[in-house]
């Protein structure tokens, strides 16, 4: 495995065919397509899954993703990180479990509960922890 491959399944961002780190031990290998964030930061994202990218209020662009691992990574210029422990469901189809926008700086996923959960953003990289949200 070369370094940028094994970095990538350690946050979460792995191509297909390599299992990705989890707070839980390793999830299977999901099929994962590439993916560059508005400031030319490369990773992978859960295919079937949608990409969001916020131009927010700031002049800030940020990109969020479901990563390989199922957990929410985003890009807020400085590389792809995990948003809190925001995970999301392993059992629905990954057109189902992308991220959804609620409000212009609302985030949402249904995460492995099978309900759905969102986090907001600030506008200048940072986030809420994740709630329940109706």
């Amino acid at each position: 495995m070369s370094f940028a491959v094994g970095l990538l399944a350690l946050i979460g961002l792995a191509p297909s065919g390599v299992a990705a780190a989890s707070s839980g031990g390793t999830t299977a290998p999901q099929e994962a397509c590439a993916v560059t964030s508005a400031y030319g930061h490369s990773g992978y994202y859960l295919c079937g899954s949608t990409p969001v990218e916020f131009q927010w209020d700031t002049g800030l662009v940020e990109d969020v993703v479901v990563g390989s691992d199922y957990h929410v990574y985003h890009d807020p210029g400085s590389g792809w990180a995990r948003i809190g422990n925001g995970e999301a469901s392993h059992t629905l189809p990954p057109a189902k479990v992308g991220i959804g926008t609620n409000h212009s700086n609302t985030i949402g996923v249904f995460g492995t509960t099978g309900l759905h959960y969102c986090s907001t953003g600030n506008g200048y990289g940072g986030w809420t922890g994740w709630v329940y949200c109706p």
